[in-house]
């Protein structure tokens, strides 16, 4: 029964449950009276419920699940998508409470405070989530099915040209300039080269092992990668003068485990060279624009970069003449034979030290000094 607070002139709504005690104050005895029967509800609604179907207790479960197939940095996202849900609905929540309009509430409070971008990051983390519960459980239907989409700004899509990625090459340290050249030369996504490790490194068949969430299967998987002779000779190199008990191919000194994050270190590289500030993704649209300047046929390009759509091989495909041209240079110096190597140790094609490898759809043009 609601009690009235003279101090504060308002009306006490208290609910008593197996030894705990709730409360809250309103303006009149109706709403008071009104929770109390609502709160109660709730109360045993709660208490009826088994312990995995609390929306805390899923979330939990699921992060310990993507720890073992998923890298730091990706758990670390992931996590803060969730714990932004579980603000936003309770932390006292069922996995039935998170309905497809909460959803959209919380949404779009997240591209108001943010950006639509970042609530459309948000969509797929959660959109991941609830499709693993509905794997799980065929009575579940995921809340996501028809979950908003906000306009977000358009990413940099900027193409690292020939002249960049030689001027990079020229002054970066050799582990890092191996790790620059696979980049150049697979069109690995960052992530996927920190995670490399030496037991997916072929050398027999001249492949490397990268392991790609983007499979369209919701779950991580290696995906092998074909590599020319020169690179499998620079890493074979790089390899002697690793420390053996390294498990990564590249080791952070520090921590003797992988790297997590390496930007800070290209945009130093990149003010030395005095270049414009290039992430690592600009490499892998290099990789993409390059070969279709070197008239690989698209659906190859499509295997080499494993994309699951054409269209999205396409994005990558630089059309800019001024970003291309130092491959359109590299083409015609191929075709001429007239290309020499640079004492710099540059990604630069020559003549006789080009290897394609087209026996499978992955087709890798490999140039540089031997």
């Amino acid at each position: 029964m609601p009690s009235y607070d003279k101090a504060r002139k308002k009306w006490r709504g208290v609910v008593k449950k197996d030894g705990k005690r709730y409360q809250q104050t309103f303006a009149t005895k109706a709403e008071a009276k009104k929770w109390e029967v609502k709160q109660a509800e709730e109360i045993e609604r709660l208490a009826s419920s088994t312990p995995d179907s609390f929306l805390q207790v899923k979330v939990a479960e699921y992060l310990s699940q993507c720890e073992l197939s998923d890298g730091k940095v990706v758990v670390h996202v992931k996590r803060q998508a969730l714990s932004r849900l579980l603000k936003h609905v309770g932390l006292e929540a069922l996995v039935s409470d998170v309905t497809p309009e909460k959803i959209r509430t919380h949404l779009v409070k997240q591209a108001k405070a943010r950006t639509g971008g970042a609530a459309n990051d948000d969509r797929k983390k959660l959109a991941t989530f609830f499709t693993w519960i509905e794997a799980e459980d065929d009575n579940f239907t995921s809340p996501m099915r028809h979950a908003p989409k906000f306009k977000s700004e358009v990413r940099d899509k900027y193409c690292a040209t020939q002249e960049e990625v030689d001027a990079l090459l020229a002054l970066a340290e050799p582990e890092f300039r191996l790790y620059l050249q696979i980049m150049c030369l697979t069109g690995g996504r960052v992530h996927e080269v920190n995670e490399l490790a030496w037991d997916r490194v072929d050398f027999e068949r001249n492949r490397l092992g990268f392991i790609s969430a983007k499979t369209g299967k919701n779950r991580p998987e290696v995906q092998w990668v074909n590599i020319g002779d020169w690179l499998a000779r620079e890493i074979k190199r790089f390899r002697m003068k690793a420390d053996p008990k390294n498990v990564y191919v590249f080791t952070n000194p520090e921590t003797g485990n992988r790297y997590l994050r390496r930007d800070w270190k290209l945009t130093v590289l990149c003010e030395q060279a005095k270049t414009r500030r290039l992430s690592f993704h600009s490499f892998r649209r290099y990789f993409g624009t390059r070969m279709a300047m070197l008239g690989i046929p698209m659906k190859e390009i499509q295997a080499a970069m494993r994309h699951n759509k054409l269209s999205t091989t396409e994005i990558y495909i630089n059309k800019d003449g001024t970003n291309t041209r130092g491959a359109v240079e590299t083409l015609e110096a191929v075709l001429a034979g007239k290309s020499t190597p640079k004492k710099s140790g540059g990604i630069r094609s020559t003549h006789d030290g080009t290897h394609r490898d087209f026996s499978t759809t992955q087709s890798t043009v490999i140039a540089g000094n031997n």
